[in-house]
């Protein structure tokens, strides 16, 4: 199913790329362009949830449909960097008509997108510390191989948590499982309240640093350009008065 997955998600980002040069060409609203695809964002994350929530053979729901997951992921990326390239655009458009009428709205826009990135900052370091204490790893031992009912791989793995022992079976297609068959050990994520469960972690929870150092220099960058237009204020206003 994921290969037709792919082909509609690239089908429908050629849609978007065409109504975007529609766009700059005033042959469509910039709002439909932008509907369209955030239509498209909102179709592969129900899609996303739909695979998710699916039965499978494997340690957690839905894991046996990873194919159709990455598919619509790349689909629904694709889909949000053509609304970011949309939204870029219609605000570059907006900014350079200002400029040309005499008004200066630049730092207005980098404080807004600095209090994005302090927001989305705060978010990931919630998230990050979040992780940390419900999170934990170990080194499980691969006792047993085995196949779901879509003929993937799966390992049987046996790991201690504070003296007792647990046994699940893991995707092989995880990455720290992935080309494992001849591996006796793996390193697993599992919940600390409940070691028995699967546990996710992600290192885009650290992406807290970046956000603060980029909304650091937009703030600093506002700042500056601020003040160069009230210093080209008052030098014309001093020349007014002469």
């Amino acid at each position: 199913m994921y290969p037709y997955i792919l082909i509609i998600a690239g089908i429908v980002v050629i849609f978007q790329i065409v109504f975007l040069i529609k766009c700059f060409k005033h042959k469509m609203k910039w709002i439909h362009c932008a509907l369209f695809e955030i239509i498209s964002i909102i179709i592969s994350i129900g899609l996303i949830f739909f695979y998710m929530s699916l039965p499978s053979d494997g340690f957690m729901f839905g894991v046996g449909y990873e194919e159709e997951t990455l598919a619509l992921l790349i689909g629904g990326f694709a889909s949000f960097v053509m609304l970011t390239v949309t939204v870029l655009s219609v605000t570059l458009l907006f900014l350079i008509k200002e400029k040309k009428a005499g008004k200066n709205h630049f730092p207005t826009i980098l404080v807004i997108l600095s209090v994005i990135l302090i927001i989305r900052g705060l978010i990931s370091l919630t998230l990050d510390i979040q992780n940390d204490l419900s999170v934990g790893k170990t080194t499980a031992t691969v006792i047993d191989n085995t196949v779901d009912s879509a003929n993937r791989e799966q390992l049987i793995v046996s790991y201690e948590v504070n003296g007792t022992f647990y046994k699940r079976t893991v995707s092989a297609l995880t990455p720290n499982s992935r080309h494992s068959k001849n591996v006796d050990e793996i390193e697993v994520l599992y919940n600390k309240n409940n070691p028995r469960q699967y546990a996710a972690y992600s290192d885009f929870e650290k992406t807290y640093i970046p956000c603060f150092i980029i909304s650091i220099i937009f703030l600093l960058v506002a700042k500056i350009l601020r003040q160069n237009v009230l210093r080209k204020k008052k030098a014309l206003e001093s020349i007014g008065e002469k």
